[in-house]
């Protein structure tokens, strides 16, 4: 259970840093980007302004596509994906390179109606290394665990039952004509304790009886 737990977190946890990101970069390409009257104007050298080459450097893949989806500009490495029309993030599988990818489209609008969509995706590979790395330590650790676990338990258990054990073999040599015997164990403030110390009790008011 702890592992599912840990290995859903951190898939989760990715998950939604990789979203914030694609959400922050389609901002930036969208802050660089020249609108006047409905119209798309794409300066010269896009790639090479610092924010869109920042974002190509940590390997994101930009597209500027029209409302019906034909592609303006595009870099990256994944380029065949799908388009939509509506604000949305899904997980695809590029036809080219075979690799997991997450995207992000936001349609661009101006006065309340879209005039064209960027897109934005992210390999998934960086994701599923560290969560693939993270279920083969779990499975390498979770059983040496439980099996350090069994073996200490085991002691343990044995340790609190000596004395369970001590007053059984103690029972047994007790008749009517010797009453003598006694446990005398170290007091302990725990049950197996106070069950010897009661057991010692009952054993010399017989005696004295």
């Amino acid at each position: 259970v702890f592992g599912v737990y840990m290995v859903v977190s951190l898939a989760r946890g990715l998950s939604t840093a990789i979203d914030a990101s694609l959400s922050l970069g389609a901002s930036q390409v969208v802050a660089e980007l020249d609108i006047e009257n409905g119209q798309l104007s794409l300066p010269h050298g896009f790639a090479e302004e610092p924010e869109i080459a920042n974002l190509l450097g940590r390997g994101f893949t930009i597209r500027i596509l029209t409302l019906q989806g034909q592609t303006l500009q595009a870099f990256g490495p994944y380029l065949d994906l799908p388009v939509s029309s509506t604000a949305s993030y899904i997980t695809v599988v590029d036809s080219a390179s075979q690799a997991t990818v997450r995207l992000y489209t936001l349609p661009v609008e101006e006065s309340n109606r879209p005039i064209f969509i960027v897109q934005v995706a992210q390999s998934l590979a960086d994701m599923q290394a560290a969560l693939r790395q993270l279920l083969i330590s779990l499975l390498v650790s979770v059983p040496l665990l439980v099996a350090v676990a069994g073996i200490g338990g085991y002691f343990l258990a044995a340790r609190a039952l000596a004395t369970i054990d001590s007053i059984t073999r103690t029972a047994r040599r007790i008749s009517a004509e010797d009453l003598s015997a006694r446990l005398n164990l170290p007091a302990t403030d725990d049950e197996v304790g106070r069950l010897a110390g009661t057991f010692d009790a009952m054993l010399a008011r017989l005696d004295s009886a």
